[in-house]
């Protein structure tokens, strides 16, 4: 019990100094009289980065107490609803948008809180928060590196291309969004019958049948998914959307983009294991290298598909970087003498 007040304490120090960090930007965005964009976004920021580190203490809460249904059905509501809230993109462009961000970091938020399986006041215990800060950090520090990736893209298109391009990418910011929750949750429920592997056999090579089981049922269900979005979504938006056909050929890429997510099924294997270190290196060199893309060649990302491109290629990346570094951890023995 005392880990679990360490990890609320650590969590709620995070969250706020993550909502003094947004309430900064907005002050600083008002102060120089930045448009709206600006200023909703940092909004949206705040409350984002308040919440996300309060999910992660609760759904380590989930697993520790295996509450694995519980916290699915959590996901299963909370990924309905910001799947149904994005919707309001296609009315209000960027402004739904900001609202479907907000529900869902909001919904994910309260749903864990009010459920939550272990119940304890935020305390500070210096033996137990040093424990945390080893097996925790690296966990945290790759959740919030995989977010910035995720939306990297759309930070270069509007620094890069403006407001009117990045509306035309908000099929893609919605698929982007909505496709890689199928793996994340087959991840969640996965998650516990790797561990219970783990425990059994005392070996790293134990888990080398769970890899390959993970991986192929993620193919055999994103895989799929994705080629019917492929297909659909230039007469879909053409039937219903046509206001976002310049945005066709970037949401197709994007599409292509979200089969390369079939990697994180395997990579439960890092979290079990906990060697996160070099996860988080592959994941960190690759974002750096997405912003630092327009820096080194100003004409490389003049479109919303360049920019889309380039999340292609580099995911292709992140993905095989992670199933390899996956694999040779199951040829590891981490128990031997």
């Amino acid at each position: 019990m005392k880990q679990v007040s360490a990890s609320l304490y650590v969590s709620k120090w995070v969250s706020y100094i993550g909502l003094v960090f947004g309430v900064s930007l907005i002050c600083y965005f008002l102060l120089n009289d930045y448009n709206n964009y600006y200023i909703f976004g940092s909004i949206t920021l705040s409350i984002v980065l308040f919440c996300t580190p309060r999910i992660s203490h609760y759904n380590s809460t989930y697993r520790s107490g295996k509450e694995f249904k519980r916290l699915g059905s959590i996901l299963f509501i909370q990924n309905s609803v910001f799947l149904a809230f994005s919707f309001t993109a296609f009315v209000f462009g960027f402004f739904g948008k900001i609202v479907s961000d907000i529900s869902n970091s909001v919904i994910g938020f309260f749903l864990r809180g009010k459920n939550a399986p272990i119940k304890v006041e935020a305390q500070f215990f210096r033996d137990e928060l040093i424990d945390l800060v080893k097996v925790g950090f690296p966990l945290l520090l790759s959740g919030y590196l995989f977010t910035l990736f995720r939306i990297a893209d759309q930070s270069i298109i509007a620094i890069k291309l403006g407001s009117e391009e990045l509306g035309y990418y908000t099929i893609s910011k919605l698929i982007l969004s909505a496709l890689p929750v199928i793996p994340t949750t087959i991840g969640v429920l996965l998650y516990p019958k790797a561990s219970a592997k783990y425990g059994k056999t005392k070996d790293n090579r134990g888990l080398r049948p769970f890899f390959y089981k993970s991986l192929l049922l993620n193919i055999s269900i994103v895989i799929p998914v994705c080629l019917v979005f492929y297909f659909s979504i230039p007469y879909l938006i053409q039937w219903f959307l046509p206001e976002y056909i310049p945005g066709i050929e970037a949401a197709k890429i994007n599409v292509i983009t979200c089969m390369t997510f079939v990697y994180i099924g395997p990579s439960i294997i890092i979290g079990v294991v906990r060697r996160n270190i070099p996860y988080i290196c592959i994941l960190g060199i690759v974002l750096l290298i997405f912003w630092l893309l327009p820096l080194m060649n100003s004409f490389m990302l003049d479109s919303i598909e360049s920019i889309a491109y380039s999340r292609l290629y580099l995911s292709i990346v992140l993905s095989i970087s992670t199933l390899l570094y996956s694999y040779y951890l199951t040829t590891l023995n981490d128990f031997k003498a």
